[in-house]
């Protein structure tokens, strides 16, 4: 995995949520994400928006599907970041859909080509659940202050969460 250290932090989250609700698996099992969208439709694209229930410094995963021309469409853009990507059928793509403004692109050729997605994510509250003892922010006594002071140090502990370049083995040259 690109992200090992958050993925660990998504399977345990994850599991430590199946053994206190009871329940028998994950919806997805062998998949860290607790939730998914699948939009069938055959030219599939969206407005701009962020996902603000996800986990702020989590990911999302974006798959697209279907039989399109991904140089002239279908792209996925991020707004803050100023990036148009291209993504081709079956390409997996991670971003963090909390806090980065996003889109994808409608297709060119839509009497002829088609476009879906799925996308695997994982609500924010679901980590405060279990950081909260299986208990709300409200039961835990955790208010709005509290939350808003603990912010900084909740930012500090999700990126480094995130490996490094040098932690990736990328070849670079001598």
């Amino acid at each position: 995995t690109w992200f090992p250290r958050l993925a660990a932090v998504y399977t345990l989250t994850q599991l430590q949520n199946i053994v206190n609700e009871g329940l028998p698996h994950a919806f997805f099992p062998g998949i860290p994400f607790d939730a998914a969208s699948i939009n069938c439709t055959p030219n599939t694209s969206s407005s701009w928006h962020r996902d603000y229930k996800n986990l702020a410094w989590g990911r999302c995963c974006i798959g697209a599907l279907g039989t399109f021309d991904w140089k002239s469409s279908g792209h996925l853009m991020l707004d803050e970041l100023k990036m148009i990507l291209e993504v081709r059928p079956g390409d997996l793509v991670f971003i963090p859909s909390g806090v980065v403004r996003h889109r994808n692109a409608r297709i060119m050729n839509p009497t002829e080509e088609n476009r879906y997605s799925f996308v695997f994510y994982s609500a924010g509250n679901l980590f405060s659940w279990v950081a909260n003892g299986f208990s709300t922010n409200d039961n835990a006594g955790v208010g709005p202050k509290q939350r808003e002071s603990a912010t900084p140090r909740r930012w500090q502990e999700g990126w480094a969460l995130f490996p490094t370049l040098s932690e990736y083995n990328i070849n670079r040259p001598p």
